[in-house]
């Protein structure tokens, strides 16, 4: 883990308040956005990259970001997380990175062991190492909360996707 966090890491984000998420970040680190496939509208694409953009702003790092290009459905959360994972390890591939991780696992929502697991087969199918993290670990979600409060962003009530707009 040391390894990667000395070295270019590229951290998949979908919004400014999970890139809240205590974890280390630091001059090596990136973020990477890449939800321009799966925002059910451009308002909320760039809403949310905005906020991490602010966070991007305050930490003093870059981010690498795709366009929006309108809304795509996946069958199941599994899919959409894959799919954000490969685009980022893609990135990772491009970009000279070294590493990739992501911060879904701040998500109360999200399901730590399978968004790891999927980190780990996309780490497994690109042969670039996946940094895995349970952000939701010493209160986690609740800083990410408070962080987001305090910088004044946006805080979604969902996952982006039509899908879940409809649930």
């Amino acid at each position: 883990m040391l390894y990667c966090i000395m070295q270019k890491l590229l951290v998949q984000a979908c919004c400014g308040p999970c890139a809240c998420a205590p974890m280390p970040i630091n001059d090596y680190c990136t973020m990477f956005f890449y939800n321009g496939d799966n925002m059910d509208t451009r308002n909320e694409y760039d809403a949310r990259f905005y906020t991490l953009q602010t966070v991007a702003d305050t930490k003093g790092i870059g981010i690498v970001a795709d366009y929006y290009t309108g809304p795509k459905e996946f069958d199941t959360c599994q899919d959409c997380i894959r799919y954000r994972l490969r685009k980022c390890a893609e990135a990772v591939k491009r970009n000279d990175f070294d590493c990739f991780t992501t911060t879904l696992t701040v998500s109360p929502h999200k399901d730590t062991v399978m968004v790891n697991r999927i980190g780990r087969e996309v780490a497994v199918e690109y042969g670039i190492p996946f940094l895995e993290f349970d952000l939701k670990k010493n209160n986690g979600f609740q800083a990410s909360v408070q962080k987001s409060k305090e910088l004044g962003l946006y805080r979604q009530k969902y996952c982006g996707c039509a899908k879940s707009v409809r649930q």
